[in-house]
């Protein structure tokens, strides 16, 4: 389930998996690299994962739909 959340003046993609169960991925949609990015406080604790193969689309599905370990 996506769920998409304006913040600051940007936009905030929620992704809620059903499988793996308990993955959640936010995504903020920047208008360049350079642009910080900026989370509201209910985000709570959070991890950079952009690059990080684990948690390409290809190794989620092809990881017994496990979560990455954290």
């Amino acid at each position: 389930m996506r769920h998409r959340i304006a913040n600051d003046g940007q936009l905030l993609e929620i992704d809620v998996f059903d499988v793996p169960s308990g993955l959640v991925l936010l995504e903020v949609e920047l208008r360049s690299e350079a642009e910080p990015v900026r989370l509201p406080d209910w985000v709570g604790e959070w991890r950079e994962v952009t690059g990080d193969p684990a948690y390409f689309n290809a190794s989620l599905a092809g990881r017994g739909n496990t979560v990455p370990p954290w």
